[in-house]
């Protein structure tokens, strides 16, 4: 009886261990202006804002104006401009040393929201992935 006791309090303790929410608040105190600030200085082509928080291999992506402008001009004239103060979170997810949060933010030319997936050094609260999606992004890039 106290055996069958203990193997039920371990499995409960496991199963509410599995299933705890994990609160992104802390990640979302930086994470929230940051994301914001690189939406802003891609709907304004201001390179020194874009790259700002970044981590330095995202900086060596975009290691310039011109690759910059490279690679938001396509996605620019594919879903337009951000539309401030529409940023939203969806989700996040931790790993180790680093937070990945989804948003959805409306854009001028996508009828649907972007999903905007943004990954952040723990430690240092720097920018180590940006991705967006959306049906008109994948339609740019699939031809």
């Amino acid at each position: 009886m106290i055996l069958t006791f203990l193997i039920s309090v371990l499995i409960f303790n496991f199963i509410s261990c599995s299933n705890k929410k994990i609160n992104f608040d802390d990640t979302r105190s930086y994470s929230d202006k940051i994301t914001n600030d690189i939406l802003i200085s891609i709907n304004d082509l201001d390179y020194n804002g874009f790259i700002k928080n970044f981590d330095e291999n995202m900086k060596e992506i975009s290691s310039n104006e011109t690759e910059f402008l490279n690679l938001v001009m396509p996605i620019k004239g594919a879903i337009g401009t951000y539309e401030d103060g529409s940023l939203e979170f969806v989700q996040g997810k931790k790993n180790k040393d680093f937070t990945s949060i989804i948003y959805k933010a409306k854009f001028s030319n996508e009828v649907e929201p972007v999903n905007i997936s943004i990954s952040f050094d723990e430690k240092n609260h720097k920018v180590s992935g940006l991705y967006f999606n959306s049906p008109k992004i994948k339609e740019l890039y699939s031809k």
